[in-house]
């Protein structure tokens, strides 16, 4: 009834997004671009059924996602908020003495390297994000047995997937460690050419041209120096990276493309991922 009597409030037809586990149901009412706010039944664990009642400190609100024991939202800003059991305590690198506790304040995930996330799907011992600008990120886990015969979960940092026929596939590093990032393709990274677009307050500056100069996780924006003016402070879901081709001006019969993520979906230990291939220049 309480979440009925929100939707008929003010009149305005609201959109719903409903995910869940075994135990709890998360819906997501949103009126608009704006985002909405989140509901809950339940719980991660298998406790007495919670009465429906909105999650605290979730606001603008664009996509959730749920799996056993994790919940995930996006607020409009493209940060991934996370609460629930093992699984989002690991997400969030909690200490190993509250790793099996149930977190029910909703906390921040680390930037994945300055990038906002488009959307983002939970599995049993595996996550998968894709940001803003079209990169599909994975993080999974794997658990190794003691001598003693106790069960030791580790962890695996969040990683950028190669997508088939991305300029970056097979590009980079050893086994193990960081592939270096290509210059063609959709990277944000200092020094990298971007153009401004979608800014709503400062409209007057889309399709502005700048370099990016350095990352702020506090404020969650790069720092950009524009051309011909002072610099400015922009969310990543409002920069376009230029391509070297496009910045040069050379034409080519056959441009390059770039392979880019539109969505993923998690299963208990697996993950599909949608991605289309598009000009670089975009």
């Amino acid at each position: 009834g309480r979440v009925e009597a929100e939707a008929g409030a003010g009149g305005a037809a609201l959109r719903c997004q409903a995910r869940g586990g075994p135990y709890h149901t998360l819906a997501l009412l949103s009126a608009g671009k704006g985002g909405g706010r989140v509901w809950q039944w339940g719980d991660v664990s298998d406790t007495p059924q919670a009465p429906p009642h909105p999650v605290q400190g979730l606001e603008r609100i664009v996509q959730v996602a749920a799996t056993n024991d994790a919940n995930a939202a996006i607020d409009a800003d493209g940060c991934v908020l996370l609460w629930g059991g093992s699984l989002a305590n690991l997400l969030l690198e909690a200490p190993p003495h509250v790793l099996g506790g149930v977190r029910r304040d909703p906390a921040p995930l680390r930037p994945l390297r300055g990038r906002a996330v488009r959307s983002i799907s939970l599995g049993g011992s595996i996550a998968t994000a894709v940001t803003a600008d079209g990169e599909v990120w994975l993080w999974t886990l794997s658990s190794l047995a003691s001598v003693a015969g106790t069960v030791r979960r580790r962890f695996i940092e969040w990683s950028r997937l190669e997508l088939p026929g991305d300029a970056a596939a097979g590009a980079g590093g050893e086994e193990g460690g960081e592939a270096d990032e290509p210059d063609e393709g959709p990277v944000l990274r200092p020094g990298r050419r971007v153009t401004l677009c979608g800014l709503q307050v400062r409209a007057d500056l889309n399709g502005a041209v700048g370099r990016l100069q350095a990352f702020d996780s506090p404020s969650g924006r790069w720092a950009v120096a524009l051309d011909g003016a002072a610099s400015v402070r922009i969310k990543p879901i409002n920069l376009t990276p230029v391509t070297p081709a496009a910045e040069s001006g050379e034409a080519s019969s056959s441009p390059q493309r770039c392979a880019v993520g539109l969505a993923s979906a998690c299963g208990s230990e697996h993950a599909l991922v949608l991605c289309a291939s598009l000009p670089s220049a975009r």
